[in-house]
């Protein structure tokens, strides 16, 4: 599997280059049965304590190394990398990449897939900055070393992705195999953008394609995508009559995997931008539906944190759910990696940008 089972509950060990779990004898195990209670209590503490360490040391494998003012690239690569849905079709996709079509692109953040789990510091080094450089190729804005944004830099990774599947399943179809885009099958939504004038009676519907969709910050996640998702009055006026518009969106197809894009700036009259530090309260469950009534609950899995002041300044941190029976947390911060409690939630408020919800 390229994605990391980041379960605490888990005992792991790295042997050379493979991460494999700690199976303890079962003589020792009939050993520990036997013991008095006192003995067994500091036995069972000692190895809760070992089992912890083992634990931090194979997640600390997790991390990716900052190559430059390059957290914004490493959050969006660890939020990518914990989506499961994403990450097995990319996996599904992996002999298919490699027979059909030799993509830098692709196969860069399949390396550091595979780095993130089984590479040493070098190999992992090495491949984060062979994505960078693939990325700058699809975008010169990312060829410097100076900092940029995480939303564009997704979307500069979920576009081009998608947009190299045309050329993917006609090759595939050639020999005979199948291609399903990860990016189309799992992010990407349809979506309708309704404007309409309340006194003339006037009416305009667009079509879109989204991999993300962005929401002004409002009281809680919820407030923010049912502001978007109901009518609301619009900037703009009625040709016709001269009327305010409203304006409302529309899911016409629900994602596997839901990005909420939070706007964190803010352009004053003076065209300055400063950074919006409003609370928003992260609802870890959301339901939505489509205009045919179809309804989907989707739960949050990650976030994407821009630490800082203001608006053109500071650094990103990702925190991912740990999947096990515990509602705790990983927070990576370059190549650090920290396990955090279900309290984290309300200290993101201010600072979550990104999130990343999974149909359940």
């Amino acid at each position: 599997m390229l994605w990391f089972p980041n379960s605490s509950s888990e005992l792991f060990t790295c042997t050379g280059r493979r991460v494999t779990p700690v199976v303890r004898p079962l003589q020792q195990q009939v050993a520990l049965s036997v013991l008095p209670q006192s003995t067994l209590c500091r036995e069972l503490a000692a190895i809760k304590c070992r089992r912890w360490r083992l634990c931090e040391l194979a997640l600390q494998r997790l991390g990716l190394p900052n190559i430059g003012n390059s957290c914004y690239m490493n959050v969006v690569l660890q939020s990518l990398l914990s989506l499961e849905p994403f990450m097995r079709e990319v996996q599904n996709q992996a002999c298919t990449n490699a027979m059909i079509f030799d993509q830098t692109f692709i196969s860069s953040f399949i390396r550091v897939a595979k780095s993130r789990l089984y590479g040493d510091s070098a190999e992992k080094l090495s491949a984060v900055s062979h994505f960078k450089n693939s990325i700058g190729a699809l975008n010169s804005h990312f060829f410097d070393d100076h900092q940029k944004s995480a939303q564009k830099c997704l979307l500069t990774i979920l576009s081009s992705w998608e947009g190299f599947s045309t050329n993917m399943k006609m090759a595939a179809g050639r020999l005979g195999m199948n291609y399903k885009c990860p990016v189309g099958t799992n992010i990407a939504f349809e979506a309708l953008r309704s404007s309409s004038c309340k006194r003339c009676g006037w009416q305009r519907k667009v079509k879109s394609h989204e991999v993300f969709l962005s929401l002004q910050t409002a009281d809680s996640v919820s407030q923010a995508l049912g502001n978007v998702l109901n009518e609301r009055p619009a900037d703009v006026r009625c040709r016709r009559c001269g009327s305010h518009l409203t304006d409302r969106l529309s899911f016409s197809t629900l994602p596997n995997v839901l990005i909420l894009s939070l706007c964190r700036v803010r352009r004053t009259a003076s065209r300055r931008f400063i950074k919006v530090p409003t609370a928003v309260h992260l609802c870890q469950d959301l339901q939505v539906a489509t205009l045919h009534k179809e309804q989907a609950q989707y739960k949050l899995v990650t976030i994407v944190n821009r630490l800082g002041s203001t608006s053109h300044e500071g650094h990103y941190s990702c925190d991912t759910m740990l999947k096990d029976n515990t509602p705790r947390w990983l927070t990576f911060d370059d190549d650090k990696v920290e396990v955090q409690p279900s309290s984290l939630l309300a200290e993101r408020r201010q600072t979550a940008l990104l999130l990343f919800y999974v149909k359940s």
